[in-house]
């Protein structure tokens, strides 16, 4: 429920504050005293855009602000919102000389998206236009499916067909993927089977090169290894001959010398290492037998290996083991793709026939509904000034739910006998829809806690005893929760809870729209000149007040 209003510097609002109480209340005033400008500000509070053409001191800021009570249902979203949760919350919208605005919750920073969710909740706004909203497939579901106590179902059901939805999306990304990945895949397997051919091991590039070069020089190899052997087993001449005759020698003159036992060690170890490289160098020599077939074997694998790093643009064998790899890892992830795309066909099917079911029980619900709606609203159209109307609603069941379900409903209306109905698209006049929106609430209002309803003119259009019945309407109505309505009927008027009006002021040669609660005395006088005008008699003095007592 709204507590207060508070504007500041606002198109021709220099400051207001106001307070508000529960039940049906009233705002009056003559044609262009600003009452669209109250409106205007609860809008730009609520989330509208705003403008540096709002500020009536351009050098000054606007401020926006309402006290709300709140029930205890608010405060999951406080909690969701990490906001500090009030009975009694407060939301405050600036707008600064520059154009730029603020807006805040209990004090609180918050951005426009977070006032613009909280809107809904807070206030249903009816303005003159808003009437279109019975064209809409989303209000007629909306009413309905309240109407048949099923907002939870209609939530659950929701959350189903997002999921589904998001789905599908991601089944056609992953199918796009897939399809593109095809042809690579083609590419990929081959030079896979290409690489995993070789065999490589790491390091083999070295080793072949190696052998290669001794492969490609075995004949001098041979040459050089049968000479330094022959030196190593000359009989007299031979290094190791000779190393023996030093050692011998030096033995005889060991105990001569201070380091000479330490000498003669060290020329048997020379004797062990040398007799070690002999025995390795003929080992060397018997294996280095001419072998052309091993030289061509080599050959062709590096050549092999080499080409694949040319065709790679590589320089390493253990880059192509990498790149094998690589490759193998893709078409894993390939193979992998595609068990997702089964896994996801799978999911989206049990999603289907879940909503599907889902949303044959939503239509059930719905249709149990339709004959007390159609039955409720001619009554109720009937009583507010169409004697002969007649509604009726029109079901037809689409091929594939979307965010609804599967329904399509369509309002039908007639005003005149012998006149069957028909679409209000093409019969309802505009000041027929306003009081077909008008049924429509109250009938959904019907023991429901809805958020502060604020009806702009739906009396357009009526009068005398019709304006009668649609305050008593109203004032029904707002037994349920805080109703407000601008408007220019006393009848209506008469019928409030509270009324306030709505007047211009000249202060300074500046035009100021100003807003005041109005006593039980000066209501009559109001009511008395919405009835005779400015100059009224006591005639309508004396209508006022029995309007006000009946």
């Amino acid at each position: 429920m709204l507590k207060r209003l508070f504007v500041k510097n606002y198109l021709l609002i220099q400051e207001l504050d106001i307070r508000f109480n529960a039940g049906f209340t009233v705002i009056t005033g003559e044609t262009g005293a600003g009452k669209s400008i109250l409106l205007g500000a609860l809008d730009l509070l609520l989330g509208k855009r705003a403008e540096h053409k709002y500020l009536m001191h351009s050098d000054q800021k606007c401020i926006i602000e309402g006290t709300f009570q709140l029930g205890k249902s608010f405060k999951p979203w406080f909690d969701k919102h990490e906001l500090d949760y009030d009975i009694e919350s407060t939301i405050r919208r600036e707008i600064t000389p520059s154009g730029k605005s603020r807006s805040f919750i209990n004090d609180t920073p918050v951005n426009l998206q977070q006032i613009k969710e909280i809107s809904p909740l807070l206030f249903d706004i009816h303005a003159q236009h808003q009437s279109l909203q019975l064209k809409s497939q989303s209000f007629k579901l909306g009413l309905i499916d309240g109407l048949a106590h099923q907002e939870i179902s209609v939530k659950h059901f929701r959350e189903k067909q997002k999921k589904y939805t998001l789905l599908i999306k991601e089944l056609s990304v992953l199918e796009h993927t897939i399809a593109e990945q095809r042809q690579r895949a083609d590419y990929v397997q081959f030079q896979l089977d290409e690489l995993e051919s070789l065999q490589l091991t790491d390091g083999e590039l070295d080793s072949l090169e190696i052998e290669q070069r001794r492969l490609s020089n075995s004949e001098i190899l041979q040459q050089k290894l049968s000479q330094i052997i022959e030196l190593f087993e000359q009989d007299d001449r031979g290094v190791i001959a000779q190393l023996y005759s030093i050692e011998h020698g030096l033995s005889e003159v060991v105990d001569f010398l201070e380091d000479g036992r330490d000498l003669n060690k060290r020329i048997r170890s020379t004797q062990l290492e040398l007799n070690d490289i002999f025995s390795s160098l003929q080992t060397t020599l018997e294996n280095s037998t001419l072998d052309p077939e091993r030289l061509l074997v080599v050959d062709e694998r590096l050549s092999e290996i080499n080409r694949l790093l040319h065709k790679h643009q590589l320089t390493r064998e253990q880059e192509l083991i990498e790149l094998s790899n690589q490759y193998r890892t893709e078409l894993e992830s390939m193979d992998a793709q595609a068990g997702q795309l089964i896994s996801l066909s799978d999911q989206i099917h049990r999603l289907e026939v879940e909503c599907t079911q889902l949303s044959t029980e939503l239509t059930k619900n719905r249709l149990k509904v339709l004959p007390a709606i159609e039955e409720k609203v001619t009554r109720i159209l009937r009583s507010i000034g169409i004697p002969r109307a007649i509604f009726k609603v029109k079901h037809s069941l689409k091929e594939a739910f979307d965010q609804h379900g599967r329904d399509e409903f369509d309002f039908l209306f007639s005003a005149n006998a012998g006149v069957p109905p028909e679409s209000i698209e093409k019969i309802a006049s505009g000041g027929e829809l306003s009081r077909l929106m008008l049924a429509l609430k109250s009938l959904f209002a019907e023991g429901k806690q809805l958020p502060t309803m604020i009806f702009d003119e739906i009396d357009s259009g009526i009068s005398g005893e019709i304006a009668i019945e649609v305050g008593q309407l109203l004032k029904k109505m707002s037994s349920n929760f805080q109703l407000l309505s601008i408007s220019h009927l006393p009848q209506i008027a008469a019928l409030a809870d509270h009324q306030y009006l709505v007047y211009k002021n000249v202060i300074e040669e500046q035009t100021h729209s100003q807003l005041k609660k109005l006593t039980e005395e000066e209501r009559v006088v109001e009511l008395a000149k919405m009835i005779g005008g400015k100059n009224f008699s006591e005639t309508a003095k004396q209508s006022a007040k029995e309007l006000r007592a009946n």
